[in-house]
């Protein structure tokens, strides 16, 4: 969706989950990612180390983009005291900016105020003197709606509050710089702004009450000839659609949006919370009435001068908006049409029958229908919109392994986006590696034995470290055993993580659940499967942070009775409208039933 690039530096995920150690990747806005600077080993021309400088009470490391474009001195700030950590970077231009210094201007662990996920940009200046801050307001988690979705969340989102610039020369020293750097209890304010001599104010409204400060209690003209009171509806305080991440290893929670953009000007000293609004960007939301997400439909620019005749009145004159609209799923739209296949060459028989599996033979996203015929391999190409190409055999190396044998499993062992055929048939573990153009290649033994049985009913594969490879996680009586998938060398040795028997801070469930309620799918949309336990009028979820940790247990509204008699094999968790969070589908003899998941909070009516 849409959000606001401001700099920020912020632990890669994209092809890991944080560990919150050195070896996590940072990533710069504008930059590709950070690596540390290195130099030769003054005693081992042959060795290199990091650059690291002794600073006072802080220790200083020096980084540099991966791929150098902006030439940039970019240091992390740790103090000696306590390892707290802040950025500094300075551009070829002289120009330093500051990224979470104070704790308003991060997203940290509440669990663990030292795992750092994000700091953000916090002032900048210049050697002219030219002083910019920026303020950052922490989540209020008070303002959450009431509701059972919104039990056992965390609440650790920072939204950007306000931008001062155009500081007067009052503002530096002898040496033309900017006074003391804002400490830790320093607080932005409207008084601040005047001591400080700060001449523009930018401010976002997120309907929210920390924003007591902006011009609610003006009246704003539409036009030179009608004068109308601007209020705030009360009960759009947060959004439609709270949704969370926890890509960051914890909650990431989103309650508010930004509708609007205040520009003010402090020229009049004696101007605290009056300062003359002279612009604004109003910005305009509509609903998704079955997943409640909203949409950015249109962006308005005004400019605002007092009224000469009434100084509490400004006149108004806005610009035409910029509209926006967006593809909708439109299930009311959508038909049954049966699968077709070229010169009609479709499967002989079931796809569910033990020698055919339905599998992404080519990476571009489509299923495809895989038959193992004992004597070799054949697919069935999707060629989208109901139609398979005709039978083709696979060619290149031969799996000696059938889908029937419980020991076989479809899973990604490189990371591609490749589904690979992995066995684990002790003497025998491995797997066989698939190719773009839809063939095998040899067989490849793990350099080490894994000790799981792929054929166990309480052994899934599924990704725990973000990294897109297929680790395995088994439940047993006293513990989860996860093992991380090396890639193609194999599995490391099983980390044993103890069971909690509390449902409400642990997923004390098996996978071998004979009732079929215990499910894997992405809940929230953020790339990660979690565990889901399904209860006729109830399902809750327990998030997954990765490396083998899941999130306090999450109920979701509007749970719907599917039937005290349904069948556990009709019901399926996945996404039909490319949200990416997964919804409920129970398949009926004659119908198809189906409920929208509302980023994880709730369930859409049927």
């Amino acid at each position: 969706g849409w959000q606001l690039s401001l700099p920020r530096i912020t632990r890669k995920t994209e092809k890991g989950l944080p560990t919150y150690k050195d070896l996590d990747v940072f990533v710069m806005s504008g930059a590709e990612d950070l690596v540390p600077h290195l130099q030769k080993n003054a005693n081992n021309p042959t060795q290199w180390e990091p650059v690291v400088a002794d600073h006072g009470d802080f220790t200083i490391s020096l980084y540099r983009p991966r791929t150098e474009g902006q030439f940039a001195r970019i240091e992390r700030w740790e103090r000696k005291a306590d390892l707290d950590v802040h950025w500094r970077a300075i551009t070829k231009d002289n120009v330093t900016s500051i990224y979470g210094r104070t704790a308003t201007a991060r997203i940290v662990d509440p669990g663990n105020v030292k795992r750092v996920y994000e700091w953000l940009l916090e002032e900048t200046f210049d050697a002219k003197g030219n002083h910019m801050l920026y303020e950052y307001v922490q989540e209020d988690a008070a303002l959450q709606r009431p509701g059972i979705h919104e039990y056992n969340r965390s609440y650790t989102q920072a939204y950007i509050r306000r931008i001062l610039y155009g500081n007067t020369p009052e503002n530096l020293d002898a040496g033309r710089r900017v006074g003391p750097i804002r400490t830790a209890t320093d607080h932005i304010n409207s008084l601040l702004t005047r001591e400080r001599h700060y001449l523009f104010e930018v401010l976002f409204d997120y309907q929210a009450p920390f924003d007591t400060d902006l011009p609610e209690n003006l009246l704003i003209a539409d036009d030179l000839s009608d004068d109308i009171e601007h209020t705030v509806p009360g009960d759009s305080l947060v959004r439609e659609d709270p949704f969370s991440s926890f890509r960051s290893g914890f909650e990431i929670r989103t309650l508010r949006r930004c509708w609007r953009v205040l520009m003010r000007h402090h020229f009049n000293e004696g101007e605290v919370s009056g300062a003359p609004l002279v612009k604004s960007t109003n910005f305009q939301y509509t609903i998704n009435p079955d997943t409640q997400l909203s949409f950015l439909t249109s962006a308005t620019v005004s400019g605002y001068r007092k009224n000469p005749s009434n100084p509490n009145r400004y006149l108004k004159r806005g610009l035409p908006p910029v509209t926006f609209k967006y593809s909708r799923f439109e299930p009311e739209k959508q038909r049954y049409q049966s699968v077709t296949a070229k010169g009609r060459d479709l499967p002989p028989r079931s796809v569910n029958a033990p020698d055919f599996t339905i599998m992404d033979v080519f990476g571009n996203g489509l299923p495809d229908i895989l038959n193992d015929t004992g004597g070799g391999f054949h697919y069935w190409e999707n060629l989208g919109k109901g139609q398979l190409d005709r039978r083709h055999p696979q060619h290149g190396s031969q799996p000696v392994h059938s889908f029937a044998d419980p020991n076989v499993s479809i899973g990604d062992m490189g990371g591609d986006g490749l589904a690979d055929l992995i066995v684990d048939a002790l003497p025998i573990s491995g797997f066989y590696e698939s190719t773009p153009d839809g063939h095998w290649k040899t067989f490849k033994r793990f350099q080490t034995t894994p000790s799981f049985n792929l054929g166990d009913p309480n052994t899934r594969l599924l990704d725990l470290t973000g990294d897109g490879l297929s680790d395995v996680l088994v439940t047993r009586d006293s513990h989860f055993l996860w093992f991380r998938c090396k890639g193609e060398a194999g599995y490391d040795e099983p980390l044993r993580i103890s069971r909690k028997h509390d449902l409400d801070i642990f997923p004390d469930v098996y996978f071998d659940d004979l009732s079929g309620r215990v499910r894997l799918a992405d809940m929230t949309g953020d790339g990660l499967n979690d565990i889901v336990l399904v209860h006729d009028g109830r399902i809750d979820y327990w998030p997954n942070l990765g490396y083998g940790k899941f999130g306090r247990r999450n109920t979701m509204a509007n749970t719907p009775r599917i039937g005290y008699d349904y069948d556990p094999q009709r019901l399926f968790l996945a996404d039909l409208d490319g949200s990416g969070s997964a919804d409920l589908v129970y398949v009926e003899h004659c119908r198809v039933r189906f409920w929208f998941n509302q980023s994880g909070n709730a369930w859409s009516d049927q």
